[in-house]
C-alpha cells in the first residue's frame, strides 16, 4: 500500500499512478476520519466538494463524496466543475468547516490531486494534513 503523503497545498499524483480510485478512497476517509474528530460541526453543517475539468475529475469527486457520506458527513457536490475558489467562496458563505475541491491546479494534465479547505476557505495547515495522512495508514 502506498504511502499517502500531502505537500504545498494538497495531495498530487499522476492519475492512474498514484491518483488512483483505491488511494482517493483512502484519502476521502482519513478526511472523514479528521473531521469527525477535529470538526464535530460537519456531521451537522456538511462540507463542500468541487472538482475542476480534468480527466475524470467529476468521479473522483464522486468517491470523496460517497467516502464522505458513508462517514455520516453531509456533502455539497458540485453539479459541474469549479475553479478552487469557488469552493472556498462557497465555505464562507455558507459557515462550512471545511470542504474539498479534486484539481491539481496548475500541474500538468498527467496529474490530479485533492486540496482541503479550512472554515476561511483557505488551504487547510500541515496539522491537518498530518492527521489526514495518519489516517490513511
Amino acid at each position: 500500500m502506498q504511502k499517502i503523503t500531502f505537500g504545498t497545498d494538497g495531495f498530487r499524483g499522476i492519475i492512474a499512478d498514484n491518483f488512483t480510485f483505491a488511494n482517493v478512497t483512502r484519502i476521502a476517509a482519513g478526511i472523514a476520519g479528521y473531521l469527525r474528530v477535529a470538526q464535530p460541526a460537519a456531521r451537522q453543517s456538511g462540507v463542500i466538494v468541487g472538482y475542476d475539468r480534468r480527466f475524470l475529475s467529476d468521479v473522483f469527486a464522486e468517491r470523496v463524496a460517497r467516502e464522505l457520506s458513508r462517514s455520516g458527513i453531509p456533502v455539497f457536490l458540485s453539479k459541474s466543475p469549479v475553479p478552487t475558489p469557488a469552493v472556498s467562496c462557497y465555505i464562507r458563505k455558507h459557515r462550512l468547516p471545511s470542504g474539498i475541491i479534486v484539481t491539481a491546479s496548475h500541474n500538468p494534465g498527467l496529474f490530479n490531486g485533492i486540496k482541503i479547505k479550512n472554515e476561511f476557505g483557505a488551504s487547510a495547515g500541515q496539522e491537518v494534513t498530518t492527521m489526514v495522512e495518519q489516517l490513511t495508514e
